[in-house]
């Protein structure tokens, strides 16, 4: 922080506004090999790359380049170097006629001489194509690359160093650095990720973690090399949310620095129970060929309708398994007649355990292989009935049989027609409850439903 403030022999001035900077730290970092890396010669053509990665990131600010080494008659040398994100700048290509011990340095400095073939003792040079200075400012994380070519046509030589000297602004590392910034959140399952903190921050760091009170944060750290990471976990009272989703804050501070970060929740639901619907429980004179139907079952995304032939539920008496995305099942393949058959539900979504329904019952119809008679050519008056159950006919209507059933099959009256337009049937004596009552005549049935009270 400075400011200033004048004076002459007459007195002093008042101080002028404070102004303020900061001062940046600049590290000098020199990666390379002195390991012996060797220039082929003969009359082949090698090309290799040589890797090398800052152990401290900033936005570099100077750049030096130190080979040394020698080579015998070369046909051509070429040598690059490029930087993390991309930036290629080649040092020197040309014909080596002779043999040449080198020592070289090359710079940003435009005042520095071009050489085509490495030679001569410790000078500065610039490179034959481009400038050092296209690598300022930029940023130095990452990998570095030296861009080695030699064609054949002599004896070889041999590079003995080769380092990479580079000065770049240390910008400071976040505390806090988050994984994910925004989750899709199951939760049925709960919430676990982990946030990176870039300094060792177990001893020395306070972690806040801001969360709504319908949830259960707990956190965890653990040293990784150099870093460390804080592990979190959260659990939801799912009751209580009202919303699609929830924002986390996590404040890290180190007594010099505090980081902020936001996490974003985006919830999804467990699946939620539903109610079977169509055929209804214990239903009679179902379809062969029936169409069944549920409740949409809440965040569910699948259902599984499983329709067995015997109250046991076992894998032996599964006729029907099939996975849907509706809430209906329209059969193709025609059932037994006559047959009871149970079916039950599972919806299941990505979120959460499977809920399964409760199993409910039909019987199918108890004709096979006939005509079915329009429900608008006959009729059956009155229903509910007490003691004379009357079934009209109109006059296109030939019948021979007309019985009546308990809903578990049992034939518990019948009569025989003669063409008339109208039966009569004593239902007084049966007990109360629901029946059938079929028709016949030649290849055409028909059936309906009436309930007996007394």
């Amino acid at each position: 922080f400075w400011r200033v403030r004048m004076s002459n022999d007459c007195g002093e001035s008042g101080y002028s506004e404070a102004f303020s900077f900061s001062t940046v730290n600049l590290f000098g970092i020199t990666m390379g090999t002195s390991s012996i890396i060797e220039l082929p010669g003969g009359d082949s053509t090698s090309f290799r790359e040589f890797k090398f990665t800052p152990p401290i990131s900033g936005v570099v600010q100077d750049i030096e380049v130190r080979m040394k080494g020698f080579h015998n008659e070369i046909q051509n040398i070429n040598v690059a170097l490029g930087a993390p994100d991309g930036t290629i700048v080649p040092l020197f290509s040309g014909l080596c006629e002779e043999a040449f011990d080198f020592d070289l340095i090359f710079t940003k400095s435009e005042a520095d001489p071009i050489i085509s073939c490495p030679s001569g003792e410790s000078e500065s040079n610039r490179p034959k194509n481009g400038n050092l200075g296209d690598f300022l400012l930029l940023d130095g994380d990452g990998e570095w690359i030296f861009f080695l070519e030699t064609n054949g046509g002599g004896d070889g030589g041999q590079l003995s160093e080769l380092f990479i000297e580079l000065f770049v602004i240390d910008e400071g590392q976040e505390l806090l650095e988050i994984e994910s910034r925004e989750s899709v959140v199951c939760l049925a399952d709960g919430y676990n990720s982990f946030a990176y903190l870039g300094k060792r921050f177990l001893d020395s760091t306070d972690i806040v973690i801001d969360a709504p009170d319908y949830m259960t944060v707990s956190t965890s750290g653990v040293r990784i090399g150099a870093s460390d990471s804080l592990f979190f976990d959260i659990t939801f009272d799912e009751s209580q949310i009202m919303q699609d989703r929830d924002t986390i804050v996590i404040t890290a501070t180190d007594g010099e620095q505090s980081d902020e970060e936001l996490i974003i929740l985006n919830y999804q639901f467990s699946v939620q129970e539903f109610l079977l619907l169509d055929p209804s429980n214990e239903a009679i004179q179902a379809s062969v060929t029936p169409t069944l139907f549920w409740e949409t079952s809440t965040n569910a995304e699948q259902y599984l309708l499983r329709i067995y032939s015997d109250a046991s539920l076992s894998e032996e008496s599964l006729v029907v398994d099939t996975v849907l995305t509706s809430n209906q099942y329209v059969s193709t393949d025609s059932l037994e007649y006559e047959t009871s058959y149970f079916w039950n539900v599972e919806a299941s979504g990505s979120c959460g355990m499977p809920v399964l329904s409760d199993t409910w019952t039909f019987m199918t119809d108890m004709t096979s292989g006939l005509v079915t008679i329009p429900e608008e050519s006959w009729s059956i008056a009155p229903n509910p009935v007490m003691n004379e159950l009357v079934v009209y006919l109109e006059d296109n209507i030939e019948l021979n049989f007309v019985e009546i059933f308990t809903p578990q099959g049992q034939s518990v009256l019948n009569k025989k027609m003669n063409g008339q337009a109208y039966i009569s049937l004593n239902v007084e004596t049966l007990p109360e409850g629901v029946y059938i009552v079929s028709i016949k005549g030649g290849d055409r049935s028909g059936s309906k439903i009436f309930i007996k009270v007394r």
